[in-house]
Order: C-alpha cells, then sequence, then structure tokens
C-alpha cells in the first residue's frame, strides 16, 4: 500500500496518537453504538465499565494494593478536567502547578473552571523539573495549591514524569492538602507496559487521580479513564439530575457505551503479555528511527523512551520547510514548541503506536523521505 497526498488519498498521519483495534472487535461491539455509558439501568454496560477500570488499575499499572475505582469519560482531557474539579471542591483552593511540558488540557480546563496555573520549566537535560524549584514553589503557595499536575509520557518529548516524585515532596503535598494528579493519558498503557522505569507516584497513598487514554494505544476514539483513590470523591461531582437513573449524569446524559466496549474487548483479546509485545514493539520501532536519523547527522530532543520519536529542528522556518516537503511525499508531522525562561526547543514528533499504518515498513519510508528532505534545509 503506498500513500500519496490528494483528495481521494489523504498523507499517512505519523502524529496522531491513535491505537489500533481489530475490526473483528468493531463489528462484534457494533450493539453498544447507541446504549448510553451512563444510564445505570443497563447492568450490561455498568459491568464494562467496572471491568475497564480493574483491568487497567490492576494489570496495566499493577496497583493491587488499590480498589479499581473511578470513571469512564469522553477523552484523557475530559478526565483532567474532571480531577481539576474534584481537587478545587475538595481543597477549596484554585492553583494548579504543572510544567511547561503539561497537555494543553490543564491549561483550557482551568480557564474553564476559574482556576490559576502556575507553570514550572522543566530541565533540558532531565526533562523534568528542578527538585530545589518545586520544594520552594510548594512552600511559598501552600495555601494556594489545589493540585500538582505531573505528566507522565510528555506529549511533545515523550519522556516519563516532569516532576520527580519523592518522599519529600510527598511530605509537603501531605501537610497543604495537594490533590496529586497524573496526567498519563498516553504514557499510562505504552509506557507501563513496555516496563519503563520505576514511579514512586503509582504507588503513593498521595495519589488522588489518575488519567489514561486507552485509544491512544488500542481502541478507538472516545473512550477516557480517570483512575481515583477514593471512591467517595465521585461524590465531589455534583448531584445526578432527577430525571434518569444514571451513573455520573452530572457530567452529562449522554456517552455512547461503544468505545469503552471495544476498548475492554481488544485489551481481553490480547491480554496483558500480548499487550506488553505490543507496547515493546512500538518503543523498539520509534528508537530505530531515532537511531537512523542520528547516523545522518539529524538529533533527537530526548531519549527516547515510549514510542514517541522527537526530532530537532534549528527554525520555525525549517520547521515549515520540512512538514512541507514531507505532506508533498505523503506524511503529516506534527512541529515542537516549547518555551522555557532560557531555552526554546524547535522540532517536529511522530508518534509509533500499534496502528497497521505505523508498521515498519511506513516507519523506514518516512525516515528516508525526512533524511532526503532534511539534506535540502
Amino acid at each position: 500500500m503506498t500513500y500519496r497526498t490528494g483528495r481521494n488519498n489523504p498523507a499517512l498521519d505519523m502524529y496522531n496518537m491513535i491505537g489500533f483495534c481489530p475490526s473483528e472487535i468493531l463489528k462484534r461491539e457494533a450493539r453498544f453504538v447507541f446504549r448510553n455509558l451512563v444510564d445505570a439501568s443497563d447492568k450490561e454496560v455498568m459491568g464494562i465499565q467496572n471491568e475497564l477500570i480493574s483491568f487497567i488499575t490492576q494489570k496495566v499499572f499493577k496497583l493491587s494494593n488499590r480498589r479499581a475505582e473511578g470513571l469512564v469519560l469522553h477523552s484523557g482531557s475530559e478526565a483532567n478536567e474532571v480531577a481539576m474539579l474534584l481537587a478545587k471542591k475538595k481543597t477549596g483552593k484554585r492553583l494548579v502547578v504543572t510544567s511547561n511540558l503539561g497537555h494543553i488540557s490543564i491549561k483550557r480546563a482551568c480557564e474553564k473552571l476559574g482556576m490559576d496555573i502556575l507553570s514550572l520549566d522543566v530541565d533540558t537535560n532531565t526533562f523534568r523539573v528542578n527538585q530545589a524549584k518545586l520544594r520552594q514553589v510548594l512552600k511559598k503557595h501552600i495555601d494556594k495549591i489545589a493540585l500538582l499536575n505531573i505528566t507522565y509520557g510528555t506529549t511533545n518529548f515523550g519522556t516519563g514524569e516532569d516532576f520527580e516524585f519523592n518522599e519529600e515532596i510527598a511530605i509537603l503535598c501531605r501537610e497543604s492538602r495537594v490533590w496529586v494528579h497524573v496526567d498519563a493519558a498516553y504514557g499510562g498503557f505504552i509506557m507501563n507496559l513496555s516496563g519503563y522505569g520505576d514511579r514512586a507516584w503509582q504507588t503513593s497513598s498521595l495519589t488522588y487521580s489518575i488519567t489514561v487514554d486507552p485509544h491512544k494505544f488500542i481502541g478507538v476514539l472516545g473512550c477516557g479513564v480517570l483512575l481515583l483513590a477514593n471512591p467517595q470523591d465521585k461524590k465531589l461531582i455534583g448531584p445526578e439530575v432527577t430525571y434518569f437513573r444514571g451513573n455520573t449524569t452530572a457530567l452529562g446524559t449522554t456517552r455512547s457505551a461503544y468505545p469503552a466496549a471495544v476498548a475492554l474487548a481488544t485489551m481481553k483479546q490480547f491480554g496483558i503479555s500480548g499487550l506488553k509485545k505490543l507496547a515493546k514493539l512500538c518503543v523498539m520501532n520509534a528508537q530505530l528511527v531515532g537511531r537512523r536519523l542520528e547516523e545522518t547527522g539529524l538529533s533527537v530532543v530526548a531519549p527516547i523512551r515510549s514510542g514517541l520519536v522527537p526530532i530537532a529542528l534549528n527554525s520555525e522556518r525549517d520547521i515549515e520547510y520540512v512538514r512541507t516537503g514531507l505532506l508533498k511525499r505523503g506524511f503529516k508531522v506534527s512541529p515542537i514548541n516549547i518555551s522555557g525562561g532560557d531555552y526554546q526547543i524547535l522540532g517536529i514528533r511522530i508518534v509509533v503506536t500499534p496502528n497497521p499504518l505505523r508498521k515498519l515498513s511506513n516507519l523506514i519510508a518516512f525516515t528516508k523521505a525526512l533524511i532526503d528532505i532534511h539534506k535540502t534545509v
């Protein structure tokens, strides 16, 4: 199969975090398309939600010491927003601390919820916020901070946690009742399943919520999950609507059960061992692309720890030139433009997912196209 730009044959999308789902599952689960995820009278749909949350909690995150509790929502962005709403109501405070690698949904949610945001620059050597800086901020704003947002699997670089969560930080958060939230929308599946590092936040009792987006690895668009440490925190959302016997209807009364059913069915079909193989293959292929590019003089912005390949360029003009050239050859890529107090990181990125369109032959074709175009910059 070849990929060319054009009205009837669009360019191959190399930047969206869209995973994979067998066609037979898409067809088999079609009976859930018009069934409502929030209809509490539909016992089968309620069971799917509980099983999905349990699978992610126990098998993907391996939180065997934690009760499987949470919410099945429309997206990771919605899950982040709900976590911030819960934190605002529980703490009575309004300040959100995040990094300049945090997802845009954090900023957008602050705007919607009337919360303030304090964004800290990561160190360009570690791609984490300096520990001393974080301690200083926590101590200075101790009476204002509602939520500390840790990103696990950053959108632009694919790196791990942008904050190091250690015992000292945990003590400060405990003393000030800070809601620790982990945005693992991307990293939750691929980094956990591929065996990336040890994560102190993952087993800490101070991690109140975790966002994970199944569709970034498997399934279809429209399924985000918010894992919660305390079942009672669900009640902070607000009262259910009075005319509908629902489940979290305070967040809306219409949501198709299809994406959740597809996600669960795909997880069960592959099993945890099959999912791990998919994740490791994605990381291996991403690292292969990175090595090939570096052998020809291109640079990757950060060490490749996931399926994301961040490629450094020198200017915004170079980004546009390379993006346009790749588009003409049938590949879409996403720009990188991250600013800190004393730095700016520019480039493009691609994301290797289990989606068949990201197979090795297409990745090799992309790599060759990028190398050829970059020679003419």
